[in-house]
C-alpha cells in the first residue's frame, strides 16, 4: 500500500480549518501554552484547563496550525493525543 494513512489527511484537514487568524478576547492563545509547558498533555485534557473549554479546542488547533504547539500525529488526532509546547 502505498500514500498517506487516513487519518493523516484527516489530521492535516482539522488544522487546516484553523489556519486564519481568531480573535481571542478570553486570552485561550495564552492560556494553552501555559498549560502545555508543565508537560505534554492529552488534547482533551488541554483544552479542559482552560476558562472556555468549548472554544479552546477550536484556539488549540489553531495553535499547532501556527506552531506554537506540538502534536504526536503518529496517530489520529483526537482527545488523547499528546499536546506538548513547540520546540
Amino acid at each position: 500500500m502505498t500514500g498517506w494513512r487516513p487519518h493523516v489527511l484527516a489530521g492535516v484537514e482539522a488544522l487546516s480549518a484553523q489556519r486564519r487568524a481568531l480573535d481571542d478576547p478570553l486570552g485561550l492563545q495564552e492560556q494553552l501554552p501555559t498549560a502545555a509547558a508543565k508537560g505534554p498533555a492529552r488534547f482533551g485534557e488541554l483544552v479542559a484547563a482552560t476558562s472556555v473549554p468549548a472554544v479552546g479546542r477550536a484556539h488549540a488547533l489553531h495553535l499547532l496550525w501556527q506552531c506554537r504547539l506540538e502534536a504526536d500525529l503518529s496517530r489520529p488526532l483526537g482527545d488523547a493525543t499528546l499536546i506538548g509546547p513547540a520546540n
